[in-house]
């Protein structure tokens, strides 16, 4: 039957030609404003959701789903609904094969469009299937609606709805491929940046706890990891891995407190190590192979890669992150060279460790050659030293027993009141006490008092008792100066962290220096070296005190003290530097040689110089010297600066 005219009349063919035309134009202007809103969405799972609702409202069906194919495309699996019965079979995500049994196989496998009797609600309905293809088959678009909705006008702009929104699911699969493509290059360039950066500080750094620290630093703050740890094996018993550097708080408690691991398949560094080989947890849920952390809690992937030297394992790198698959078989590739760069590395510091450990025992030794060589010369050195000391005491023995028996004598012939003197009491005492000490000590004196003055006063001499007593004291001071000498440098090492500028200054005070002497100190703050606070005293007290006595009689004395970061790159430089008489050049390169001096009857062992350069050589250090006579000297001292 025709439509009829709001009077009643019926419509001719021409005017009900004309309604349908403008009809299917406005669906085909409906539909191109559909296709073109949705072919504006980028992410797959937003366009899937949108558009079984705006299909759904746009045309007035009761409900959409839409059917993907899967990576096998024998499997066709609801991925958005809208409506009823839609999002219940997107809850179940029952998938259907592609085959000629179900409405939705048929449809895809033949791509054609399939009518069939449905009900929602109790009420009768038609669900509408149609094919989604572009270049392939993608899936399905399900429509439920009233048995009047779909026409032969309606069904086919359907289709090319349904073709529309295949077109954007294939533009939105390309687009999230891409971001994965573009995702991977960035990971993969990030990767080469931190490799890039481990290879240079593989190179830079010698020390093995800053290199390590590095390490799991670049590590983490680069790839975005939650946790970095590198293992060590034990090379004693080799049954543990110890934790030498860890990320974050976490990895500081874990350092400090020794966490270490057993060498076996009950956790992912132990088993990496055990087998030599990388290992990957996706989930460490229920992965056994692992270490249940407090520390860590967040952990849902996990990856150990051995340190490999040859064919030996040395330890591990441990990797962590919180999100779950973090890790796949390039990371291991990629992290593996980074691992093998970080084990050469681990192997060269330790290969530098251990050469400076052999060359402080070279220094030990050859120290200790030095004292057994020079033990001839220090006896020798040491007897004509002690020689004088028994004729200088014999000397100021017997010039005291003649003292207080000449005070003695007169006390004799004194009056009775001043005998009783108490003084005089004490000079009796002390000539009773040497005729029990030196019963001949009266000869002594023995007719003295008959001969001139000026034969007495050859005989006792304050002067000379004075000298003598120089003498000894002189001797005994250079004897124990030569066991100082000799001794300090082969003492044991007690070492710690020295701030230069606080133990410079230390020196300089004990010292006690005259006040006629000009003293200028600079020191550049923050300065610190590893070294036995006593022996490096020692090595700046013998350079001030060459010092001093080099200025003595000069008409001007100035003593500069100054610390300063050297030139050359780790050193500490302290320099002293004096007014002195200076040194000549061919005395310059004699000076370290032991019992050389050039004081002259000034004293000196000799063995000052020698001394302080056998303690700057172990502790990696060394002594230079300028001098220029009549101007004056400078000592250098260079030692390995205290890293932060």
């Amino acid at each position: 039957m025709k439509p009829e005219t709001p009077c009643g009349q019926p419509l001719d063919d021409t005017a009900f030609a004309s309604e349908s035309i403008v009809r299917q134009a406005r669906l085909l202007e409906t539909v191109a404003r559909t296709g073109c809103r949705l072919t504006g969405i980028s992410a797959l799972r937003r366009l899937l959701t949108e558009s079984v609702e705006l299909i759904c409202r746009t045309f007035g069906t009761d409900s959409a789903i839409i059917y993907l194919l899967d990576d096998s495309r024998t499997q066709a699996t609801p991925q958005a609904g809208y409506g009823l019965p839609g999002r219940e079979i997107v809850e179940r995500g029952a998938a259907l094969s592609v085959n000629d049994e179900t409405v939705i196989g048929h449809a895809i496998q033949r791509q054609q469009v399939i009518y069939t009797p449905a009900s929602i609600d109790g009420q009768p309905s038609i669900e509408c299937v149609l094919p989604l293809a572009f270049e392939n088959a993608v899936g399905a678009l399900a429509l439920y609606a009233q048995s009047d909705a779909f026409t032969a006008e309606s069904t086919f702009i359907f289709q090319i709805l349904a073709d529309q929104l295949a077109i954007a699911i294939h533009n939105a699969r390309l687009m999230a491929r891409d971001a994965q493509v573009l995702a991977a290059s960035e990971r993969r360039a990030m990767m080469l940046e931190a490799a890039t950066q481990v290879g240079r500080d593989v190179t830079l750094i010698l020390e093995l706890d800053t290199l390590l620290g590095r390490i799991v630093d670049t590590i983490c703050l680069v790839y975005g990891f939650y946790y970095a740890g590198v293992f060590l094996v034990d090379t004693k018993m080799k049954r543990w891995a110890v934790l030498r550097a860890g990320y974050g708080e976490a990895g500081h408690k874990m350092t400090e407190s020794g966490y270490l691991l057993e060498i076996n398949d009950g956790s992912m560094v132990g088993w990496c190590i055990n087998h030599k080989q990388a290992r990957i947890a996706l989930d460490v849920g229920p992965e056994t192979a692992r270490f249940d952390n407090p520390l860590l809690p967040r952990t849902r992937s996990e990856m150990a890669l051995p340190l490999m030297i040859g064919d030996e394992v040395i330890g591990a790198l441990d990797v962590q992150s919180t999100q779950e698959s973090a890790f796949d078989e390039k990371d291991i590739y990629t992290l593996q060279v980074m691992a093998d760069q970080l084990a050469i590395g681990i192997n060269n510091a330790r290969l530098l460790s251990d050469l400076r450990e052999t060359n402080r025992e070279l220094l030990r030794t050859k120290t200790f050659e030095a004292i057994a060589q020079a033990t001839g010369e220090a006896i020798h050195w040491v007897g004509n030293k002690a020689a004088p000391i028994p004729a200088c005491v014999a000397r100021t023995r017997e010039d005291m027993a003649r003292l207080i028996y000449m005070a003695e004598a007169v006390l004799r012939q004194a009056p009775e009141e001043l005998r009783r003197h108490l003084f005089a009491q004490m000079i009796a005492d002390a000539a009773a006490t040497l005729d029990e000490k030196l019963p001949a000590g009266r000869e002594l004196i023995a007719g003295l008092e008959h001969c001139p003055l000026k034969a007495v006063r050859r005989t006792l001499s304050m002067e000379s008792i004075w000298e003598d007593l120089d003498i000894i004291k002189l001797s005994a001071e250079t004897i124990l100066n030569i066991k100082e000498d000799l001794i300090g440098p082969a003492r044991a090492s007690q070492r710690r962290r020295i701030c230069m500028d606080e133990l410079l200054a230390k020196v300089v005070i004990s010292m006690a220096l005259p006040a006629h002497i000009e003293v200028e100190q600079r020191y550049a703050a923050g300065l610190r070296v590893v070294a036995d606070p006593r022996q490096l005293e020692n090595v700046f007290g013998n350079l001030v005190k060459n010092a001093v006595e080099a200025m003595e009689g000069r008409p001007q004395q100035r003593l500069t003290l100054e610390a300063m970061p050297a030139n050359t790159d780790g050193l500490v430089a302290v320099r002293i530097t004096d007014t002195g008489c200076g040194i000549s050049q061919s005395d310059l390169d004699r000076i370290w040689i032991s019992f050389y001096t050039t004081k002259g009857d000034r004293g000196g062992t000799g063995l000052g110089l020698s001394a302080c350069m056998q303690i700057v050589s172990q502790m990696e250090g060394k002594i230079e010297v300028e001098s220029e006579v009549g101007v004056g000297t400078t000592f250098t001292v260079l030692l390995p600066a205290s890293p932060e």
